[in-house]
């Protein structure tokens, strides 16, 4: 049902209209196979794809099962990782230190530790899923909520970047993840990172800029949506930002940041 999300705006002129457009047609794209991540979890099935993709594995951990799946066609590879949904998801939300990102140690990168704790721990059965398929390979990394902040932790990781021509990042309500240093990486060594955030969604937000002595900041582009519920948790679930998205319209005010 997601894939047969379009778009209904006429395209603009300007060039800032045009990259607008072109971010929300990639955020729909995105938002379909992060979709399927949700929806693998809630049912058990295996996720519905596109013609030409097939699914290579299904993310998981002890604890934490369904939590994702890895794809691919042809010249791409599309990584997906679904929200939080059990208690113990919510105990890897709070837990707001942060370590050196175990994998660049000498970057100068920080991120949250629990976050890092559970890439950790769902690495391996990513790094067998890619080591079937061919290397040199458009990678798209999608995610919401805490999938958006592991599908942060998964771009920069050198083992998944080594298999890949191009990294592209897209994120939906997903929380602050790293340090500065390490937003600014996100920035700069994908091809495209691009961060969905609805008002009202209190996700975004945390951990806070400043908080334990350490400091958070998101990387890549703001893409702003306006579609607020009447609490902060209807604001954040996944189903407000597919209606989100659906009805956004180019004359949105808002730009990216």
């Amino acid at each position: 049902m997601c894939f047969q999300l379009c778009i209904r705006c006429i395209v603009p002129k300007d060039w800032e209209g045009k990259a607008r457009m072109k971010q929300h047609s990639q955020l729909l794209r995105m938002a379909a196979y992060t979709a399927e991540a949700v929806r693998q979890y809630r049912t058990g099935l295996p996720p519905e794809l596109p013609k030409g993709f097939r699914c290579l594995t299904q993310l998981e951990a002890p604890g934490f099962p369904r939590m994702g799946y890895v794809a691919v066609s042809g010249p791409q590879i599309v990584i997906a990782f679904r929200g939080t949904k059990e208690a113990g998801d919510w105990k890897k939300d709070l837990l707001a230190a942060q370590l050196p990102y175990p994998y660049q140690p000498d970057k100068g990168w920080r991120t949250h530790a629990g976050f890092t704790e559970l890439y950790r721990l769902l690495r391996p059965g990513l790094q067998k899923a890619l080591g079937r398929a061919k290397s040199n390979r458009r990678l798209f990394i999608t995610g919401y909520s805490l999938g958006g902040a592991l599908a942060c932790l998964c771009a920069m990781d050198p083992a998944v970047r080594r298999r890949a021509a191009s990294v592209r990042l897209y994120t939906f309500g997903a929380p602050r993840v790293g340090n500065p240093a390490f937003a600014e990486a996100l920035s700069k060594r994908t091809a495209s990172c691009i961060r969905a955030h609805n008002d009202g969604d209190w996700v975004p937000t945390m951990p806070p800029e400043k908080f334990l002595g350490a400091e958070y900041r998101h990387g890549g582009r703001s893409f702003p949506l306006h579609n607020r519920k009447l609490t902060p948790v209807s604001s954040h679930s996944f189903q407000t930002y597919l209606e989100a998205l659906e009805e956004w319209k180019l004359e949105d005010k808002s730009r990216p940041g």
